[in-house]
């Protein structure tokens, strides 16, 4: 059927370091989202780039005492795991009713979709971001809302037999997809301290944030799909809850010559926010969403000669999701040519602990001067669902 400070006390300097040297993989619940165009066209490689105002979002200490700038970018991105998109293909628009009917004929089909939905990590995740920031000197501001978004299904695997039975009989399935959220508002301000005339740099920012989470549940079997990045979003509309939190990141920079190296913990005190119990289902209630300790270092490497940048990042820590079952660690990276104006980029991303650790691509294109420029980066996945646009503005004063 078609469906349709130099003088920085040492000991401080010292925790952060050992804080990001020593962390291993700790679970935390969100996956690291690059906040720029820029970055997201190279692969998500970001905490060792820097070179540009909205750069300390993803690594305090990737400001600089020349920084005066700032930046604002919008974008979002959605991407299937598991093959998840053509196999809820493959359920919904279906009658559970007539498939309940002796013979039928797409009785078997749905059952089999049914469950292979049902593996671990068979999934569609999310985020999107919208903010402005403000860098000047060592000191960075930032204002906007970062969203995750997931969806996964929650099969009925007992009811799944054509027959009146109703222990068995599909005529009583009540399979359903299981959307999530959490929207966090926040209130940044970052600070970066030069030692060693800047060969290394640590980083603080310390942020306000307003989190909202939202649940909602739709049958299976009369779920509408359309737009992937839409679709992943629905838990948003559903019961929601919002709770304030303080939370802090810390990051380190060395800096080598042509060669960067970086370090990020984001949410070190790791903030929770609830699901509404009153609302949630039963297997959600008691539940919250962390923020923090996600981990990532990267490296970047500027060949002045050639017009080159090359950029790579790794995540430490393996992230928890929105989507039971579904882990995150990301490794990726880019390359970033300059001509005259112009900034051609492309690079690739993978989720290191998704079952069909799918290759996300990602190109992008920067252009403008000193004092304005725009970047634009997209996504792609070409098999069962994966794409996604951030745009950037940045000036400079």
């Amino acid at each position: 059927m078609s469906r349709s400070n130099p003088f920085l006390p040492a000991s401080v300097v010292l925790s952060a370091a050992a804080i990001l040297l020593t962390a291993g993989p700790a679970a935390a619940q969100m996956p690291f989202a690059p906040f720029g165009a820029r970055q997201v066209a190279l692969g998500g490689a970001s905490v060792g780039l820097g070179d540009d105002p909205a750069s300390f979002v993803d690594n305090p200490a990737l400001l600089n005492a020349a920084a005066k700038g700032g930046s604002a970018a919008y974008g979002e991105m959605a991407i299937s795991s598991g093959g998840f998109v053509p196999l809820l293909e493959g359920v919904t628009g279906y009658d559970p009713v007539q498939l309940a009917t002796p013979g039928s004929p797409d009785a078997a089909a749905v059952r089999a979709n049914l469950l292979a939905l049902s593996a671990p990590g068979t999934s569609v995740l999310g985020d999107g971001r919208a903010a402005i920031v403000t860098a000047v000197g060592n000191w960075g501001i930032s204002i906007g809302s970062t969203a995750w978004s997931a969806a996964v299904a929650r099969p009925d695997l007992v009811h799944v037999e054509s027959s009146a039975n109703p222990a068995t009989s599909f005529a009583w399935n009540d399979s359903v997809v299981a959307f999530r959220s959490l929207t966090l508002q926040d209130y940044a301000v970052s600070r970066a301290m030069p030692f060693f005339d800047g060969g290394l740099v640590i980083g603080v920012t310390g942020r306000y944030s307003r989190g909202t989470t939202g649940i909602k549940e739709e049958s299976a079997f009369t779920t509408d799909i359309g737009r992937l990045s839409s679709f992943v979003r629905r838990g948003a509309s559903g019961m929601v809850r919002s709770k304030d939190r303080f939370s802090y990141d810390v990051g380190a920079v060395i800096n080598i010559g042509f060669l960067r190296l970086g370090g990020v913990m984001k949410g070190v005190n790791r903030p929770q926010f609830p699901f509404n119990d009153d609302v949630a289902p039963l297997v959600d209630r008691g539940t919250s969403v962390v923020v923090g300790q996600q981990t990532r270092v990267g490296a970047s490497v500027h060949i002045k000669s050639l017009h080159l940048r090359v950029a790579g990042d790794l995540d430490l820590s393996t992230n928890e999701t929105l989507a039971e079952g579904q882990l995150s660690r990301n490794a990726g990276g880019g390359v970033e040519l300059t001509l005259g104006s112009f900034d051609l980029r492309g690079g690739l991303t993978v989720n290191l602990e998704a079952p069909d650790k799918p290759y996300v691509y990602t190109a992008g294109l920067g252009f403008g001067s000193a004092k304005a420029r725009l970047d634009v980066a997209g996504t792609y996945r070409s098999n069962d669902g994966a794409y996604g646009a951030v745009l950037t503005t940045r000036v400079g004063f």
